[in-house]
């Protein structure tokens, strides 16, 4: 974790570092669809439903700019603004009890992307390399209309 890059998600008590990426927002950082982030929070109580809690919450945040990072041009910076996203459906399956004592690495890999979705693949292992849980994501990512495409009033019932 520490020869990652420090990643802006301002959160109280949360790290977040990516492994070979600066600016995972950019439409500049074009690589292939795959995404490597350490994740460390301040110390937790030590109780599995909250660190499950924890480990899920994050697993929605990086599957779309995972996906947008392997198309020239185009990054979550444009979110809202010329593309259209959103998450769709998350899962998560848990297969170990989880401790949060230090780093967690959450790889990320979206193997499918057509017809305005996108689907992310990925794995949480501990520092020690130990696999505690798997997740997907579904995802919608598609350009917003440029023209006016408003129904005209006296076309409205």
């Amino acid at each position: 974790p520490a020869e990652a890059n420090l990643a802006p998600m301002p959160m109280t008590g949360r790290e977040l570092r990516l492994v070979d990426v600066v600016d995972v927002n950019s439409p500049d950082e074009v690589g292939p669809p795959e995404l490597y982030a350490w994740l460390h929070y301040d110390p937790i109580p030590s109780r599995d439903d909250l660190a499950k809690a924890l480990v899920a919450y994050f697993t929605g945040h990086l599957g779309i700019s995972t996906t947008m990072r392997a198309h020239e041009g185009i990054g979550t910076s444009q979110a809202h603004l010329t593309v259209s996203t959103a998450p769709m459906t998350v899962s998560v399956s848990f297969h170990e009890p989880v401790r949060w004592d230090g780093w967690l690495l959450y790889s990320h890999e979206s193997t499918q992307v057509g017809s305005g979705m996108s689907y992310v693949r990925g794995a949480v292992h501990t520092e020690e390399g130990e696999l505690i849980a798997s997740f997907t994501q579904d995802a919608l990512i598609r350009p917003l209309r440029t023209t006016d495409t408003a129904i005209k009033e006296q076309s409205r019932l």
